[in-house]
This record gives C-alpha cells, sequence and structure tokens, in this order.
C-alpha cells in the first residue's frame, strides 16, 4: 500500500467517523500546500475551502516533510513523538517557522481523529501488513 492511498483512505474515515478531526485539519492546512516523501514516494497535500487534495505536485509547496515507512508505523503507534522523530533525524520538516504551529495542530489532530476513528485501525493493521 503507498503512502499517499493509505492516507486519502484515512482522510476519508475521519470526514465521515469524526468530521471535526477532518476540519480541523483542513482548517489548519487551508491555503498551504506540503510536500510529502515517505522512502521516495512523493506526493503533495493541499487543503483548500472544506476539501484536502493529494496529487502527485503542485506549483509551490509551502512546506515539505520527508521520513520513511518504520516512523511513519513509529509515530501511529505511539512509539515516538513527533518531536521525538524531528530531534532523531528520522523525520525532516521545513516550513518558515511561522507555519509550525499549524502543521503540529494538523498533526495533532490527524492523531487524535485516527484513535476515535474505529475504522482506522484495520487500515493501520493492512498498512503495517504492506509495509512489514
Amino acid at each position: 500500500m503507498k503512502a499517499c492511498e493509505a492516507l486519502a483512505e484515512a482522510m476519508g474515515l475521519l470526514r465521515s467517523d469524526v468530521p471535526a478531526a477532518y476540519f480541523r485539519i483542513v482548517d489548519e492546512l487551508d491555503g498551504l500546500a506540503v510536500a510529502i516523501d515517505v522512502q521516495g514516494e512523493r506526493f503533495v497535500a493541499a487543503a483548500a475551502g472544506s476539501e484536502l487534495r493529494l496529487d502527485a505536485d503542485a506549483a509551490t509547496p509551502s512546506a515539505w516533510l520527508c521520513t520513511d515507512r518504520a516512523t511513519v508505523l513509529m509515530l501511529v503507534d505511539g512509539a515516538l513523538t513527533q518531536l521525538d522523530a524531528v530531534l532523531d533525524r528520522r523525520l525532516d520538516l521545513r516550513a518558515d517557522a511561522a507555519l509550525l504551529d499549524r502543521l503540529a495542530r494538523a498533526g495533532r489532530a490527524f492523531g487524535d481523529g485516527a484513535l476515535r476513528a474505529p475504522r482506522c485501525r484495520a487500515l493501520l493493521d493492512r498498512l503495517r501488513a504492506s509495509w512489514g
């Protein structure tokens, strides 16, 4: 399973199961484009209005996030915090300092929502099996 597919499915689950979390994420990312690289798989997450789009590229990303699959799984499992991932250089986040709070709040909203969305567990199990 590709990271982009997993994120798209997770966002769909959040939108239907925990809409408050979905709309907090979209609100925090509104007007931004985040270039994401998970172990060489590259895509862009961009929010506008009430939608989060995931696609191959965007004109000018506002932030860049680079990590690997093992780190993604550790973050999802709670075995690693976002801060520790950055400090351990397992997650590289590059953005204007003024955007860091918004990006961190979007990440927390995603984590909080995924914990409350019962169907996210099955998605994580499939992702882990695919990446194992």
